[in-house]
């Protein structure tokens, strides 16, 4: 999730939810479930003057003839996507140069790509609901992300988790994930660990 202002520098932060994929990126409203239709697109081979901005959690760009200003949560989070866009404006063709043949090799610019552009992905946990409580009392969990096929992953922060009117329990995680792209992977697998205070090892769930 990243906040939008539009107006120029006076007007209102609006909170959307953002995907970079495809050569745009997308914006949907936060509490659009299916995010199956943009309410905002931007052409990323269209993006310039990509910069931070001085409070260190808003970043901005040109496209077209105006001004895109977002804002994150975190300084962190505003680097990650700053540098994502970043990335993926400089492996994206130019749209004038899209299907034109090249002069020494004549192959089109689309099939200059000699390989796959690499990603980072973020993956956002936000909360954990309905989890079997065991006794003496609640647990702490974890959300850990891995590509399939690697065993190395990357974890959230470990929280302690709340008893619920359902007589089970839910844990507030709000974290972020960061998962370094390796070549030739593209799924990723992830799972909530849980461990008590008897537990000499995290107990995937």
């Amino acid at each position: 999730y990243l906040e939008t202002r539009g107006g120029g520098t006076v007007g209102k932060w609006e909170l959307r939810w953002f995907r970079l994929a495809g050569g745009y990126l997308d914006s949907f409203p936060p509490d659009d479930p299916d995010r199956a239709y943009a309410i905002g697109r931007k052409p990323v081979n269209e993006i310039h003057n990509l910069s931070l901005d001085g409070d260190r959690c808003r970043f901005q760009f040109e496209v077209g003839n105006g001004v895109v200003r977002l804002r994150a949560k975190s300084e962190a989070e505003a680097r990650a996507w700053f540098s994502a866009l970043e990335l993926a404006a400089e492996h994206a063709a130019p749209a004038a140069a899209r299907g034109r043949t090249h002069p020494a090799t004549g192959a089109t610019g689309d099939a200059e790509k000699a390989e796959e552009a690499l990603f980072d992905v973020l993956v956002q946990v936000q909360n954990l609901l309905d989890l079997p409580l065991e006794k003496p009392g609640p647990g702490s969990y974890m959300v850990r992300a891995r590509w399939v096929g690697n065993q190395g992953n990357a974890k959230s922060a470990e929280r302690v988790g709340t008893p619920s009117a359902s007589g089970r329990e839910d844990c507030s995680i709000k974290d972020q994930i960061k998962i370094v792209a390796i070549a030739g992977c593209h799924l990723l697998v992830v799972s909530i660990f849980k461990r008590t205070g008897r537990a000499t090892e995290d107990m995937k769930l």
